[in-house]
């Protein structure tokens, strides 16, 4: 090794072989610089430094994200056509206070994969499926344990405009759709529409309040006039409590399928001949 003063530079000369690039770096700029680590190696030491700091928070955040987007799910029921319902806005089944029509309607469901339905007029056809959203049993949903002896249950549209007409009187579930608002202290059930102050003050406690709407809840500007007011609503919903979803469909079985014009429309009378 040799040196030498230039001016005021201390030039250093090594005797022996040059030293690659790479070897300089191995050597010469830890051993004889500052002995720092080459920059791939300190940067490695700066993220393994970060990772085991925050590594905990990372695993956090996963766990949140994963109970966010995950966990709801069980909280949905999944529909055929693919869309996530709250179960908060689907209806409980109907307890059977009697063990023995429970046994009824279970014997029924397995004779058929249908539900064979015997109307008001004389026919009778099977359902497959009742195209509205309920959690309720096909069987419970068409057996009807009216008594057909007793006077039927008045309905009365007060400002909805139902009449005997809509439903074909209601026969087959023993009921009368009157506009009739003398028979408002009769009636069993009030379907409203629109406010109106007499409905709230001359209610009985037994009585159901209907609130019947066509229109999206958005556009109901229905001023409540007090808690539980309405015992259900009725629109085109198929989520609502009792849905009329612009009429009322029936998904027929196969057996029903093509054997009598008359059952393509058995629910609609009116249309046999369209």
């Amino acid at each position: 090794m040799s040196a030498g003063i230039h001016g005021r530079a201390l030039s250093i000369h090594f005797a022996g072989p040059k030293l690659s690039s790479r070897q300089l770096d191995k050597y010469s700029v830890r051993n004889f610089n500052t002995g720092r680590k080459p920059l791939v190696s300190r940067s490695l030491d700066r993220v393994s430094g970060f990772l085991s700091k925050w590594k905990w928070a990372f695993v956090s955040c996963l766990a949140f994200y994963c109970l966010v987007i995950y966990w709801p799910a069980h909280d949905l029921i999944t529909e055929s056509d693919s869309k996530l319902i709250p179960k908060k806005f689907r209806l409980p089944k109907v307890r059977i206070n009697q063990p023995e029509s429970l046994k009824e309607l279970e014997a029924l469901q397995q004779e058929s994969s249908g539900f064979k339905f015997e109307s008001a007029e004389g026919r009778s056809f099977f359902v497959e499926k009742i195209l509205t959203d309920s959690t309720i049993s096909l069987a419970e949903r068409l057996q009807c344990r009216a008594d057909k002896n007793a006077s039927p249950r008045v309905i009365l549209s007060w400002n909805a405009g139902h009449d005997q007409s809509n439903l074909g009187g209601c026969p087959d579930w023993n009921c009368e759709l009157t506009l009739d608002r003398s028979k408002f202290k009769e009636a069993g059930a009030i379907l409203v529409a629109y406010e109106d102050p007499y409905v709230a003050e001359h209610r009985r406690p037994d009585q159901y309040v209907i609130h019947f709407s066509q229109e999206s809840p958005v556009n109901s500007h229905f001023k409540i006039p007090y808690v539980n007011f309405f015992n259900m609503s009725l629109g085109f919903r198929h989520d609502t409590p009792a849905a009329s979803p612009y009429g009322y469909f029936v998904k027929l079985e196969q057996e029903s399928r093509n054997k009598d014009k008359n059952l393509r429309f058995a629910l609609s009378p009116s249309k046999i001949d369209a």
